[in-house]
């Protein structure tokens, strides 16, 4: 089989599975009546779950564990140094240990890495917050459509036999005595009691 047509039929194949999966799986209406592992694909294809703060979370302990280790290791280990000079070419110095590069990569190694991906989660989260406030409002104005905080039968009776009073308007002024601002409908100064 040639090179184009198995990229041909890759390509028509994803197509139909595409066309299949936004027809019968995606909507959001289907996700109930799926079986487990289409409830799943669902989650993964409408971004309900984030693949990449386990892929993030498994990478974070993985490197932290390197540096730890390869830091480690590092205080036993080390490296024979050369010099070159014009006359005798290369000779050796000594043993050069790797101790100090071990200690600082055991130390400063994880504190970095947390950092770094505490970035990365910040941004995760931040997302998945977002995401779960617009279900949440999305839900609200489901209810809100449904007739949730409608008015009921008995509410209506209710509210065509009470009489609606409207409020006394608030006249704000301040006080002669003591200058606090109040409201004049509701009577005297609050604080001093004088009356204007």
């Amino acid at each position: 089989m040639s090179i184009v047509l198995t990229y041909a039929l890759g390509t028509i194949a994803a197509l139909v599975c595409t066309i299949l999966c936004v027809i019968l799986v995606t909507p959001v209406k289907k996700r109930d009546t799926l079986p487990k592992f289409f409830r799943f694909l669902h989650d993964i294809f409408n971004f309900r779950s984030l693949l990449i703060e386990k892929i993030l979370k498994f990478f974070y302990v993985l490197s932290t564990l390197l540096t730890i280790f390869v830091g480690f290791f590092m205080l036993f280990s080390g490296y024979e140094k050369y010099s070159y000079n014009w006359y005798g070419g290369e000779y050796s110095t000594g043993f050069k240990s790797c101790a100090g590069y071990g200690i600082l990569l055991m130390i400063l190694g994880p504190i970095v890495i947390r950092l770094v991906y505490e970035g990365a989660m910040l941004a995760i989260i931040a997302v998945k917050n977002i995401i779960e406030i617009n279900n949440k409002l999305k839900n609200q104005n489901e209810e809100i459509k449904n007739g949730f905080f409608s008015v009921t039968n008995e509410n209506a009776s209710y509210a065509s036999t009470t009489a609606y009073v409207e409020p006394a308007p608030e006249e704000w002024v301040f006080c002669m005595n003591c200058g606090t601002r109040y409201d004049k409908s509701k009577g005297g100064c609050p604080n001093c009691g004088a009356r204007q």
